[in-house]
């Protein structure tokens, strides 16, 4: 089964601070993912790199002038996606820290 999400990033700082009612005002980010993404390790590694690349790629620039970072921004999204998928395998994946291992020569 193939299901999409949308969650919203916030708008800039100062926008918030004039007008407490665009506080829910945002960036609309989708992402989308089937059910058999989340039925083995790999499947799910290879969900949460689309999801890191997703969030990265809506944080850039104006879009993420709410947070302290770029980073915080990635990071608050990555966190509301995978709420949103409401997968407690994915959640400890995510949680889990990864180690990348260069391979020599390329």
């Amino acid at each position: 089964m193939k299901f999409a999400l949308s969650v919203l990033t916030p708008m800039a700082a100062l926008a918030l601070m004039a007008s407490p009612a665009s506080a829910t005002i945002g960036v609309r980010v989708d992402f989308a993912f089937t059910t058999s993404e989340l039925a083995t390790e790999k499947s799910r590694a290879d969900m949460l790199v689309r999801l890191k690349a997703t969030a990265s790629n809506a944080c850039v620039g104006k879009r993420s002038a709410a947070y302290s970072s770029a980073e915080a921004c990635r990071e608050h999204l990555e966190q509301q996606f995978i709420a949103a998928i409401e997968s407690e395998m994915l959640a400890l994946d995510y949680q889990r820290p990864t180690t990348l291992i260069a391979r020599a020569g390329g």
